[in-house]
């Protein structure tokens, strides 16, 4: 979407309902975007969506400017 990108994977942990600790495999792809406006904004966040859905997972998250937001 902006010309590149890299992906990392790792080890995500997060508490269940249920208050147990659950570990999962994650990829985080990062991506440097220069001109980040409003619409190319929405666009990334209905990306995020769309692979929400298609992974199955409660929420994926999205950093912007060294803040995070969860898609859920």
């Amino acid at each position: 979407m902006f010309g590149g990108a890299t992906a990392i994977d790792g080890t995500g942990s997060w508490l269940s309902d249920d208050n147990q600790l659950i570990k999962e495999k994650v990829t985080i792809v990062y991506s440097y975007a220069e001109d980040l406006d409003k619409k190319k904004i929405n666009k990334v966040v209905t990306y995020a969506k769309s692979l929400k859905e298609e992974m199955k997972q409660s929420s994926v998250s999205l950093e912007v400017n060294g803040k995070m937001y969860f898609i859920e």
